[in-house]
């Protein structure tokens, strides 16, 4: 049974395990920021070293939570799954399972999205078991000396990730649908009988990584899991370390995160999650909807947050229309505007958005990454800037080249104005030791007033002579573009890290809210039917409830008796 709760309650009882079910604006970190603080007040179980762990899904939430608290106290700690993981589990115990895994522990520098890198792909085959067996057309002289089939194999390893098996054993899994790599209409898909060959040994692609003490988040997962399943002592450091362990947005835990969590709650410590189930939209990550309801521990108390703190009651009224499992109450009991759906071009719904209906305050959301490089496009177009980063993708098919390119130069802009942290994330894509990635910042940082006046060319050619960076030079025709464009505008036009994103992926936006919400789709299944179980749903109702004032749909065309069942809950306008 469920007690409904409103976020400003707190909960007397905090010596419990708890489970938080609250909709999108119902005031998740409000409620969970004021629960931490009266049990930072009352309790009698934080000594000197006990604390109250907090585990939110993104860096974004951990500051907002941060922000929220406005505490100056060594007694709370907040932190993605990920860096706790690594830094109370990882860090300080991998040493005692080093061994099995050839992994350096003494080079371990954090973790990160590690790049997967040609040069590391080459030295697994080299060293494969089974190359010998490979046959044409994927012979290993096929698969190391052509480009694209280095590339499809690239894709291919990016797709592994950590799972248990029904015996919460941990393998390594992998989608052979993403052994493929395309270029200019044409493209090379690795067959099953070589992938099979392959996939035998994955553990030694780990290890030429874990040999140079580089991690992945999904390696710091693996690791805390083996060494918490091995070692019980950790665990019960753990516990003793964190009485309380607060996980926010759980429904995009990790099957090995929650299992995790069930050890750790096994004794001692309290556990209190809070998630919703129509958010969940992080499967390609592995998190499964059903884990927020179905997780239980003993004695566990259910609580519902109900009320939506922050849409308009029209905003609020749209998607208790669609969702029936969570009716939310409006808190802020503001009447605005109807919903709109304009059905036509997207551009021609640009335009009337901003010129017949006089919105021009709005944050883009959509489906794909695709939709938001056209729209910036069209933007930056609009407002009479020259689009130089269309202008090498049309004269330059290398697709890596261009990717590299961009890499370095987000580095160096990052370094420049004073984010080293996102600097040198950027430089340790193509360098996988920390130092030799420090120096180049050093370098490039100390030349930048003569690197502004260089060609995007010589910068080129700086990376591939001067750095040994794994970059072709570009000749003939797509040597001339790259000649005519200046470093400082080609960087000017793509970097601009103080900018306000006004175009954004519907997953970029997960945690936020925005004053008014333009929505760019292309059907409207998930107004009239609403599947909760269906991820792309899932997806669009995230979207849709990120919106304060107003809400906008944009679609290219409409059947009329969809028309007639959306008539009553929007504005609709041919465009």
């Amino acid at each position: 049974m469920s007690i409904n709760i409103n976020s400003g309650d707190i909960l007397e009882n905090f010596d419990q395990h708890v489970k938080i079910i609250a909709g999108p604006g119902a005031g998740k970190t409000y409620w969970l920021a004021n629960n931490i603080k009266h049990i930072l007040i009352n309790s009698n179980r934080l000594g000197k070293s006990r604390k109250i762990g907090c585990i939110t899904h993104t860096n974004t939430a951990v500051d907002t939570l941060i922000n929220r608290l406005n505490l100056n106290t060594d007694k709370i700690s907040v932190s993605t799954i990920h860096s706790f993981l690594y830094k109370n589990v990882v860090k300080p115990y991998i040493s005692f399972i080093a061994n099995d895994y050839g992994f350096n522990y003494e080079k371990l520098h954090g973790h990160d999205d590690v790049e997967i890198r040609i040069s590391i792909i080459r030295q697994w085959l080299d060293l494969h078991p089974k190359k010998e067996n490979l046959k044409n057309p994927f012979t290993y002289n096929q698969l190391v000396k052509l480009p694209n089939n280095m590339s499809a194999l690239k894709n291919w390893l990016k797709s592994l990730s950590f799972k248990l098996n029904n015996d919460k054993k941990i393998f390594i899994d992998y989608d052979n649908s993403k052994a493929l790599f395309l270029s200019e209409g044409s493209q090379v898909r690795i067959n099953a009988t070589t992938l099979n060959l392959l996939k035998d040994d994955f553990i030694s692609f780990k290890k030429i990584y874990w040999a140079k003490g580089i991690i992945s988040h999904d390696d710091v997962l693996f690791f805390s899991y083996e060494i918490l399943t091995k070692f019980d002592f950790v665990l019960n450091i753990l516990r003793a370390k964190f009485p309380y362990l607060y996980i926010d947005e759980f429904q995009d835990s990790h099957p090995i995160q929650v299992e995790i969590i069930k050890l750790i709650a096994e004794k001692e410590t309290n556990i209190g999650i809070i998630g919703d189930m129509a958010q969940s939209i992080y499967e390609f990550q592995g998190s499964n909807p059903t884990q927020l309801l179905n997780f239980h521990l003993e004695n566990i108390q259910n609580y519902t947050i109900s009320d939506n703190r922050r849409s308009t009651n029209q905003i609020i009224s749209l998607l208790n229309s669609i969702r029936s499992d969570l009716i939310q109450n409006p808190l802020r009991n503001e009447n605005g505007d109807t919903p709109i759906l304009l059905i036509g071009d997207l551009n021609n719904s640009l335009d009337f958005l901003k010129n017949d209906l006089g919105i021009t305050d709005f944050t883009v959301l959509t489906r794909n990454n695709e939709t938001v490089l056209n729209l910036e496009k069209i933007d930056r177009l609009s407002s009479g800037d020259v689009d130089l980063l269309n202008q090498v993708k049309v004269a330059d098919n290398n697709y890596l080249r261009i990717k590299t390119i961009l890499s370095f130069i987000n580095s160096i802009e990052y370094c420049v104005v004073g984010n080293f942290k996102k600097s040198l994330s950027e430089m340790m894509k193509h360098n996988d030791i920390e130092s030799e990635a420090f120096l180049t910042l050093i370098i490039f940082s100390s030349q930048y007033s003569k690197l502004k006046n260089k060609s995007l060319f010589d910068f080129i050619k700086q990376l591939k002579v001067d750095f040994n960076v794994d970059i072709p030079l570009p000749n003939s025709n797509t040597r001339k573009v790259y000649e005519s464009i200046s470093y400082s505008s080609f960087a000017l036009s793509i970097f601009s890290e103080s900018q306000i994103e006004r175009y954004l992926t519907i997953h970029k936006s997960k945690g936020e809210e925005y004053n008014n919400v333009f929505l760019v789709d292309e059907n409207l299944d998930y107004l009239l039917d609403f599947d909760i179980k269906s991820e792309e749903h899932r997806i669009r109702y995230v979207a849709m409830s990120r919106a304060r004032e107003k809400l906008i749909i944009s679609i290219p065309s409409l059947k009329d008796e969809i028309r007639n069942q959306l008539d009553s809950k929007f504005k609709i306008y041919d465009v």
